[in-house]
């Protein structure tokens, strides 16, 4: 724990026949609202999967946790304690506020995929950028930096 701050993670994987979507235990998720409610300390929340959808067809059909506005209905009662939510998975770096909760993702180091609103099916290319998101937690408040670095060689995909 960092100084008057909470870091939780949540593990977001489910059965295999729901893969690639992920989901969160009934256990888990009565623990998260049973902490929000026992502290007023300021709280930042990491899982794999995106909890909400993102405006991309093929991602909020197949890419989501599956029970993702239940976590989203317990952060949103608490949203003054929530720092930010931090996902991954759809190896892109996204970032939206919703019912004043900042969700941002991190991009992939090799593999991207599209996310344009109208997209509809996955298709991954070897970017010859990797991405990655520093996350400053403070008395600030939270500051997302995307970081990139040019690779040497991005060949073709498979």
């Amino acid at each position: 724990m960092l100084q008057g701050e909470r870091i939780i993670v949540i593990d977001a994987r489910g059965p295999l026949e729901f893969d690639p979507q992920g989901e969160i235990s009934a256990q888990q998720l009565n623990s998260l609202s049973e902490v929000l409610s026992s502290t007023q300390e300021p709280v930042t929340v990491f899982l794999h999967y995106p909890p909400i959808p993102l405006g991309c067809d093929w991602i909020d059909q197949s890419m989501l946790v599956r029970n993702g506005t239940e976590l989203h209905e317990i952060l949103r009662t608490h949203r003054d304690q929530v720092r930010g939510v931090f996902f991954g998975h759809i190896h892109r770096p996204m970032s939206l506020i919703l019912d004043g909760i900042l969700y941002a993702s991190s991009g992939s180091a090799t593999m991207h995929f599209p996310n344009w609103p109208n997209a509809t099916s996955a298709t991954s290319a070897c970017d010859p950028i990797a991405f990655a998101q520093l996350i400053e937690i403070g008395s600030h408040g939270v500051m997302v930096k995307p970081q990139w670095v040019v690779l040497p060689s991005a060949g073709p995909v498979g």
